[in-house]
């Protein structure tokens, strides 16, 4: 090894080289842990916009299964199929979930809490997991039964 590394090596910036080579997987860690943390940021953005709208057309729709039919399209049309996202049917969770709070029947003014949820497959493994977006509304639609019409109108 003496006979490979001669002093003009270290006079020419080797010592650099060898420093720089130790520090390369420092710098290739710092660089994954970004890229994660900014897929991770992608996902939690998604899933707010996506809780939103989900439980935005869960709300306005006639009946509880109409809702959660409503809720679940809206669910996978947002969110689709992306390349950090495993397939909902590998997952042993339910991808979009709607409860009444208050223990009534659907009808308007009642609360519902809807929750989506989805499994991240980010760059490292200790960062990949469920992730979940939980959203609290009121119900806005009534049976079509229960429209009145106004006097002297059809």
């Amino acid at each position: 090894m003496k006979k490979f590394i001669q002093k003009s090596f270290w006079r020419k910036g080797g010592g650099e080289i060898i420093g720089f080579a130790y520090i390369l997987p420092f710098i290739i860690m710092l660089l994954c842990c970004l890229i994660a943390a900014a897929q991770i940021s992608i996902v939690s953005q998604r899933l707010s916009y996506t809780a939103y709208n989900a439980c935005r057309s869960a709300v306005v729709s006639v009946d509880e299964t109409t809702a959660r039919e409503r809720g679940l399209a809206v669910f996978e049309g947002v969110m689709g199929d992306s390349a950090i996202l495993v397939g909902q049917s590998d997952t042993p969770y339910e991808p979009f979930e709607l409860t009444i709070l208050d223990n009534n029947p659907w009808q308007k003014g009642s609360f519902v809490r809807c929750t989506v949820r989805v499994y991240v497959n980010t760059l490292l493994p200790f960062t990949s997991g469920v992730r979940e977006e939980t959203i609290v509304m009121m119900i806005e639609n009534t049976a079509p039964t229960d429209f009145q019409p106004v006097d002297g109108a059809d």
